[in-house]
């Protein structure tokens, strides 16, 4: 199992680390008046494509299995290991791309908050609160763990919940026939 874990996770998680490097350098995805609710439908949809390795991994495992089977447990373990790399090799590319490539991103980030804030009619109260927290999460971002945790909760729930979804699906009890 392990061979098809790595087979699949490592590309999964260069596809979604790649393109997430793509995305946060592209001035259409950016912070400075790109188009937020665009550039998240397209961070999902290249999440989907990533995570739907996890099938691809199951599949073949299930097929190379000598009586055809795959138990829940199998296949949402191997969801999980899947996950951890692909995750892991995000979060891996979003430290290189926010401390060499933009370090500026939080103050960019701000800055768009701010103004969409502005755009809804935001009191200046409510302002200042969204610069204290954006200030508070870029002091936080200059912690190694904290910066790796918040990068792991933004990716680590769609891929637990394909796990999931695909170790529900893809199970399958032995047909009873083993193979030559």
């Amino acid at each position: 199992m392990n061979k098809y874990i790595w087979k699949y996770g490592v590309p999964a998680g260069l596809l979604l680390g790649g393109y997430m490097f793509y995305a946060m350098n592209n001035s259409a995805c950016s912070t400075d008046g790109g188009n937020q609710t665009m550039a998240m439908i397209q961070g999902f949809a290249a999440g989907f494509i990533a995570y739907s390795s996890i099938c691809f991994a199951v599949l073949e495992a299930r097929k190379k299995s000598p009586d055809g089977s795959m138990t829940f447990k199998n296949a949402f373990m191997m969801g999980l290991a899947i996950t951890a790399i692909v995750s892991t090799i995000y979060v891996i590319a979003w430290a290189i791309d926010y401390h060499f490539f933009i370090p500026d991103f939080m103050d960019k980030y701000t800055a768009h908050e701010i103004r969409e804030a502005q755009k809804k009619g935001a009191t200046a109260a409510e302002i200042a609160k969204k610069v204290k927290e954006a200030a508070d999460i870029k002091e936080s971002y200059k912690n190694p763990i904290i910066f790796a945790a918040y990068t792991y909760a933004e990716i680590l729930p769609s891929g637990i919940l394909m796990s999931l979804i695909f170790g529900l699906i893809l199970k399958r009890k032995p047909t009873g026939i083993e193979k030559a």
